[in-house]
């Protein structure tokens, strides 16, 4: 009696789980990332170290997600560069809706880029530098340190591409001899 109950309790998780799984297979995604994020990538296999760019995604890319997942990625089939390709990416990127679209204006007053929103409110970066002096000095010196790194591992400092800036990490991995997996 108990083994039939426990069998029972088996067989209702694994109905439980099995539509969230049919949902995500070939269900449309949405990057929610810009193309200049390090994570904006498809990548052959889910090693960072090994894996090669099969290409960048952009900010509202659709992409169709695949059966698999491994750890924080799942396998994605999408078009980059006129070209259909099927990759991992990691699933925090992706979000079901696409964002909205609000400017972002620099302080010089230039309309520099676009930041994007959902339900057109600010993002959580904007709302701090907006509310907080202090943030927004904190947040500058932010900006200056990641345009500084951009700069040293062979970007541009403020449209970093990750194709270039890859191969500069993963040639410090080599030559500092790490095992694969060790900078997790």
């Amino acid at each position: 009696m108990k083994l039939l109950s426990i069998a029972l309790a088996v067989c209702a998780l694994l109905f439980a789980f099995m539509p969230t799984l049919a949902q995500s297979s070939g269900r449309t995604m949405y990057v929610k990332v810009a193309g200049s994020h390090p994570d904006a990538v498809v990548q052959s296999s889910t090693d960072f170290f090994e894996a090669e760019l099969l290409g960048t995604l952009r900010t509202n890319q659709p992409v169709v997600m695949l059966d698999e997942t491994d750890g924080e990625y799942v396998k994605i089939r999408c078009t980059v560069d006129g070209k259909q390709i099927e990759g991992w990416v990691k699933r925090a990127i992706l979000q079901a809706e696409p964002l909205g679209n609000v400017p972002r204006v620099t302080e010089s007053g230039n309309d520099e880029s676009a930041s994007f929103t959902t339900n057109g409110r600010l993002t959580v970066e904007q709302q701090v530098r907006k509310e907080s002096p202090e943030m927004k000095a904190a947040l500058q010196r932010i900006d200056s340190f990641e345009q500084f790194l951009n700069r040293r591992l062979g970007g541009d400092e403020h449209q970093p591409d990750p194709k270039r800036i890859r191969p500069v990490v993963q040639d410090f991995h080599a030559e500092a001899g790490l095992q694969p997996g060790s900078m997790k």
